[in-house]
């Protein structure tokens, strides 16, 4: 279905009699219309006073369209638009007082209003063919209608009223006129297929009295009536079905359908929309078109099915305002011609093509809508058809948009129960926005929908931790570090670094498992410090680590010079003068450092044993040589050294480079 509107014309004066629903009589093969989308126009009219009046005209493709005049009492310099079944203008024709319209016989019909006169113009040529002069005289006729050889008119009754009236096609001279009750200004309903069956009314708001009537005999013979028959409110619309079987009202605030010809035979309330306003039925009765004036503004019309339960199509005429004003389809029911007249203005026109088929609403859904590079998202929607027609085995197709405008088609998905459609996308690997369409195609009696959904693709936010098996260990010993990188994709680097006394370097540059991890083992010589970084890429933003920092021991060892025995354990030597004095013939304490670190200081403490147990007596320190070697004399004063036990600790204190470290013990005692 499309909407066209193809028109602007002036604002109507408010008399508001009916725009004749006429249904052309000549009947074409009904067509299975596919969906179509396809908005034509708009095309600019030439002004109108109003849009009341509509005719259609089948075999030569045109729409005749007329208005009330704006003023009081009749405007003499009116026009008959002709539009082309695309909306477009095709000429103008020039009536005085142009308003009601009747289309028969190869002909137009058009009622002088303010003159008593019907102008009438050839079909085809769209030239003036003749002029039937009425007896009126008092501003009539206004309305038209043609059933059965007979052309049907308000007539002047000479008091400011007016009655039904008809001439024969065959007869033009001859004037039938009959009163109806209570109608001031009468309008027609006609029976396109009955002969004769004819409801008057009045359709401009006036209360009236609603009459079904047989124009066949001389004069016409009532068959039913009932007071205002839009359920305690005048008449606004009305139309008659094809077998002549029923009658369609609005009241202003719904359609009412009513059985014929007992006009009071109430038969179901069709819609309670808002502001119902005039009404055309197709040419089989399987469709009826209601055309509303919405609250908020826009104008719209309800499309019915053959069960006349809840419409099957909610039309919205986009840019338009005010009410519709009238209504008609074409004869193979393909287009539906809607005129409406805005709360200021100039009226409009608009092409409804395929109105016949039921709507469908799409809709899509993504979850979740944003994400980061390499991932994926669900799609979602759910497919209704306005008639209530089961959605599922329908088919809809998919499509992508991408960032840097290249498109793809993700292929159809089958809906399922419920309406229900679901697709999982590609990997979604470009930055920015990312456009998914849903697209139902329609059937033969379904108009095809669109819906679409947007996923955000932005560059990720990645974070980067560091821990390490130990944060202290010994010299030789190895600490396992794990790097974990989250919301980037697994192949990620992350490069792992060391900084050693200020001196930094790679240890590794590891790609990351799916679980984003990558792992090393590193043997640190000395206090080290690490950390882990990831550089980022097209679509993450880089991150660090804090650091992880591990302190080393050394190895220290040990050994005392040669005693001259070994006694449970103890290394047993000579008490020598010549140490107190010179520091000659002591003993030697070799300590050893590992890693090497020649030139440094490491220390041997010397602990007694009392009865309080183990407590120091001495402290020296011997600086490591090119071997990583210190010899560090243990030098005496007194004889009090004789007997006593004795052992050494060797011991490193903490610095920037290495932890504290102790080794030990070397047991030894001196004798005599």
């Amino acid at each position: 279905m499309s909407v066209r509107r193809v028109g602007d014309r002036t604002q109507i004066w408010a008399r508001g009699l009916l725009a004749l629903l006429l249904v052309a009589l000549v009947a074409t093969a009904a067509a299975t219309p596919a969906p179509s989308l396809a908005d034509e126009g708009p095309t600019t009219l030439s002004a109108l006073p109003g849009g009341d009046y509509m005719a259609v005209d089948d075999l030569n493709q045109h729409v005749f369209v007329t208005g009330l005049p704006p003023a009081a009492p009749f405007d003499t310099n009116q026009t008959v638009e002709v539009l082309n079944f695309d909306g477009t203008l095709d000429t103008a024709l020039t009536v005085p007082g142009a308003e009601g319209m009747a289309i028969a016989k190869g002909s137009l019909y058009v009622a002088g209003c303010g003159s008593p006169t019907i102008t009438v113009f050839d079909l085809a040529t769209l030239t003036q063919t003749g002029t039937i002069t009425l007896q009126e005289n008092m501003g009539y006729p206004c309305a038209l209608a043609t059933t059965a050889g007979r052309l049907l008119f308000d007539a002047d009754t000479g008091n400011g009223f007016s009655n039904p009236a008809y001439i024969q096609f065959n007869d033009p001279t001859t004037e039938v006129q009959w009163s109806d009750a209570g109608t001031a200004s009468p309008a027609f309903a006609v029976s396109p297929t009955v002969a004769k069956r004819v409801v008057t009314t009045s359709l401009d708001g006036t209360p009236a009295v609603d009459e079904v009537w047989n124009v066949g005999p001389d004069p016409p013979t009532q068959l039913g009536s009932a007071p205002d028959i839009g359920v305690g409110a005048p008449a606004d619309g009305a139309a008659i079905t094809p077998d002549g079987a029923n009658l369609f009202v609005t009241d202003g605030t719904s359609v009412q359908e009513y059985g014929l010809p007992v006009l009071s035979t109430h038969i179901e309330t069709l819609s309670n929309r808002p502001s119902a306003t005039r009404i055309a039925v197709n040419a089989d009765a399987s469709f009826m078109a209601a055309g509303l004036a919405l609250a908020g503004g826009a104008p719209g019309v309800d499309i019915f099915n053959a069960t006349r339960t809840t419409p099957i199509h909610w039309i919205t005429l986009a840019g338009a305002t005010g009410s519709v004003r009238a209504l008609a389809f074409s004869a193979d029911s393909s287009k539906l011609f809607v005129v409406t007249q805005p709360d200021s203005g100039p009226p409009q026109f608009f092409v409804v093509d395929s109105p016949t088929l039921a709507a469908s609403l799409l809709s899509l859904g993504a979850t979740p809508m944003s994400v980061s590079p390499g991932q994926t998202v669900q799609l979602q929607g759910i497919l209704t058809l306005q008639d209530a027609a089961p959605a599922s085995g329908a088919t809809v197709d998919i499509s992508e948009t991408r960032p840097d405008g290249s498109t793809a088609d993700l292929g159809p998905v089958t809906v399922g129960s419920g309406g229900v459609y679901t697709m999982p996308t590609e990997e979604l690997s470009q930055i920015g926005t990312y456009t998914f369409t849903a697209t139902y195609a329609g059937d033969s009696t379904h108009l095809g929908s669109t819906a679409s959904t947007t996923v955000a693709v932005a560059r990720g936010v990645t974070t980067l931790s560091l821990h390490g098996s130990a944060t202290h260990v010994v010299y030789g010993q190895t600490v396992t570090l794990t790097a974990k990188l989250t919301d980037a994709p697994s192949g990620s680097v992350v490069t792992i670094t060391r900084d050693v006394n200020g001196t930094k370097s790679v240890v590794t540059n590891g790609r990351v498992n799916a679980d984003g991890i990558v792992t090393v083992t590193v043997k640190p010589g000395q206090r080290t410090i690490y950390s882990a970084r990831f550089a980022g890429s097209t679509g993450f933003f880089p991150s660090s680590s804090g650091t992880v920092t591990v302190t080393v021991s050394p190895v220290l060892g040990g050994s005392l010079s040669k005693p001259y025995a070994t006694q449970s354990g103890y290394k047993l030597y000579h008490y020598r003068a010549s140490c107190a004095t010179s520091a000659t013939s002591c003993p030697v304490f070799t300590e050893t450092f590992a890693p090497a670190n020649a030139g440094h200081a490491v220390y041997v403490i010397v602990q007694q044993h009392t009865s309080s147990g183990w407590n120091k007596v001495a402290e020296w320190s011997g600086t490591l040589g090119p071997q990583s070697k210190a010899a560090i004399k243990i030098r005496y004063t007194k004889t009090s050294v004789i007997g006593p036990a004795f052992r050494l600790l060797g011991h490193f204190p903490a610095g920037p480079k290495f932890a504290g470290a102790n080794k030990g013990y070397w047991y030894f005692k001196i004798t005599h």
